[in-house]
Parts: structure tokens; sequence; C-alpha cells
């Protein structure tokens, strides 16, 4: 029990606002109908192969038996986060906590809230092109976070959700995603891949763009990072944009493609929407997918770093 504790812990995290402004640092909500499929056989797994799963320390060892392979922990989605049996994907192993993505060779992408440290680079894992929930994983696609080369969420002000980072070496025979970085339209049709829950591969599609800019002011800052009385960042709302992907816990990160399979943008957050069906397990909450108020996402065309390394 404790260990599954410890586990849950390291995965989950949310925080909320009183005064209704602000966001957490979390996503659990399907906008009308559940349009997520596992990535595997679909039309786009190509693409997985640029997207990577963060992994803590003692999720993921060197296989002793099997050189060449690592071997990773065997915990289904509905232990790891109580949610109930009959959800999507509850069954599914999970291995990550956040999403990222290649833009370089050897450089990768994520939510600023997931890594921003130096102490947090060494000690994590990428793991890329997890389709299954293998037990073994070979060695060309595991990697380590070399440097932290720019993040944007230190700035009080002007809070911009990224971090972009060096792997220990170049990601073998695989491409960087395409960068889009045209404006953002209304109604725009999207779709995101990643790993809600840190299980394998997951694209979400059949969305679309439901407003230009951040209808959120505001994003509480964790309890961990609070300095002399600063309880909240302040976001520029033209920097994100807000789209109707059912997306969750785990997705940070993950980009977000228009219908050209370019990345215009990467999750954030939203706001969470669980249905707790009793004292034991939770659902994720359907909402209209019409609504504005939807899933934070910052605009790649907004963060300069990335054109400085492109």
């Amino acid at each position: 029990m404790v260990v599954v504790l410890i586990f849950i812990s390291l995965f989950v995290s949310c925080h909320s606002n009183d005064q209704g402004k602000g966001l957490l640092v979390k996503s659990d909500v399907i906008y009308g109908e559940d349009n997520r499929s596992l990535l595997k056989n679909s039309p786009y797994e190509e693409l997985g192969k640029s997207i990577a799963t963060m992994v803590y320390p003692g999720r993921i060892r060197k296989a002793p038996r099997d050189p060449g392979f690592y071997k990773v922990g065997q915990t289904p989605a509905h232990i790891a986060y109580d949610i109930c049996k009959e959800e999507k994907f509850s069954e599914q192993n999970v291995l990550g906590a956040c999403t990222g993505f290649l833009i370089d060779e050897n450089i990768l992408m994520t939510a600023g809230h997931c890594i921003s440290e130096k102490i947090e680079c060494e000690n994590v894992t990428w793991v890329f092109n997890r389709l299954s929930g293998d037990e073994l994983i070979h060695e060309d696609y595991v990697y380590g976070c070399e440097e932290i080369l720019h993040t944007g969420i230190n700035v009080v002000n002007n809070y911009m959700d990224f971090t972009i980072l060096k792997l220990n070496r170049k990601v073998k025979k695989v491409k960087p995603l395409k960068m889009n970085f045209d404006v953002i339209t209304a109604e725009e049709p999207v779709f995101t891949i990643g790993h809600p829950f840190g299980v394998p591969l997951v694209i979400a599609e059949d969305a679309f763009v439901t407003s230009t800019q951040s209808t959120y002011s505001s994003m509480p800052i964790p309890f961990e990072l609070i300095e002399e009385d600063v309880f909240e960042y302040n976001i520029e709302p033209s920097n994100y944009f807000m789209a109707n992907l059912d997306v969750f816990t785990g997705n940070s990160g993950s980009p977000v493609f228009n219908n050209n399979e370019e990345v215009i943008g990467m999750i954030s957050s939203g706001k969470e929407d669980w249905n707790h069906q009793n004292e034991f397990c939770k659902t994720g909450r359907i909402l209209d997918e019409n609504k504005k108020d939807t899933e934070l996402i910052i605009k790649i065309n907004k963060i300069n770093s990335i054109k400085d390394i492109l």
C-alpha cells in the first residue's frame, strides 16, 4: 500500500484557485464524445516515434537478463489513479508522468510545470515511441536529460509553461516534428498525441480551437515553489489558445497538431473534471464540446526559443 501511495503522489498533483481565475495543472475531462484511442495501428502512428514520456526514478532500470533492454514496472492505470475499471485505458500499464516531443535531433520540448530544474533533469528518463505496455523496452528508445536549455515558468508576470531540454544523445532513426508558426484561427481542427495517465501513446482527435486566446488570466504556483506570499503566476492570454481536446493527467507537454500534422501548440493544463462514482474510483466528466473554457494550450509561435534553435 505504501508503494502505491508513493507512486500516486509522483504522478498526480493539482492546484486550485478560490477566485475562479486560475487553472489546475491537470486536465481530466471529455468534451462531447470520447475521441481518444490508442495510437498503435492508427494512420498517425509514425508521429509517435517523435513523442516521449517522462519517467521518474525507480520506474525503469536496465534488464539484468536482457542486454540492450530496460525493464519497467507493470502498474495498471486503475490502480495508479483510482479510476474506475470501465474507463478507457484503465487496464493499460502506467509508466511516465508527462509527455514531450522532439523538435531537433536531440532537443525535446515539454510543459514547464513537468520539469524545469537541473536536479529534475538529472533524475528523469525519456522513453520514445511507447506504443504498448510491454515490460521490456529497447535501449534505442530510452534517453536521459543532459541540460535544461530554456524554460518560461520562472517569470511571475508572464508565465510561459514550457521547457526545452537537451537529451544525452541524438534520437536514433527519428525525425523531429514539424512546427507551424502561423496565426491560430478560431474553430481550426486540431488533434493531440500523448500519454494520459502515463499509459502507452493515445491520440485524441475530432477537436477544434474554441478560443484563440486563454480564458484564464493566472495560474496557481505549486506549493513547493511559493515564495514571499506570491501564490499565482500571471499569464498573457494571447500566448495561449483553448481547444476541446479530450486530455488527462499525463498529457501535459503533448504536441497539438493541425490537419497538416504540424505542431501549433502544446498541452499546458485545464480544470479538473472528475466524477467520483464512489469512494473507490472515479470517471472523467463529460462536458459540452462547444464551451470556450476548455483546455489551455501554449502557442508554438509565442515561444521564441524554438525559433532560435531551429
